[in-house]
């Protein structure tokens, strides 16, 4: 039993084969939490562009420029998609998700948004 520094030639390799196994799920698992970040820089992008836009509509602004909101703010693929009933405002901002997972056929981010409308609802004491 002398220990030696040298390890014994049935252990040679070892370390390779499991770095070998172990760097390629790494790099899966990295891959996977850049991609959950994106996504969900994308999900606040698109939360923030809902609530400029139903502000701009509730306020009276056309459609046009909301739509130019929505676009400058959660990119040029934005879909809006707006509605007015019984003095409320309701805008919903949809976009393909970012990079690789929009190859996922069907997934679509979107974020609503509601404001009441300025030109229905009297202002408060006003009856």
């Amino acid at each position: 039993m002398d220990p030696s520094p040298h390890p014994a030639p049935a252990d040679r390799g070892s370390v390779t084969a499991e770095y070998a196994v172990l760097l390629p799920a790494a790099a899966v698992v990295l891959a996977g939490a850049l991609l959950a970040g994106a996504a969900t820089l994308q999900q606040i992008r698109l939360e923030e562009a809902a609530a400029a836009t139903v502000r701009q509509l509730a306020r009276g602004e056309s459609d046009a420029r909301a739509v130019d909101t929505a676009r400058r703010m959660a990119g040029d693929g934005a879909r809006l998609n707006s509605s007015r009933s019984t003095g409320w405002v309701t805008v919903t901002v949809a976009h393909t998700p970012p990079g690789p997972l929009a190859w996922w056929d069907g997934w679509e981010l979107q974020a609503t948004a509601h404001a009441p409308d300025q030109w229905i609802v009297p202002p408060a004491g006003v009856r």
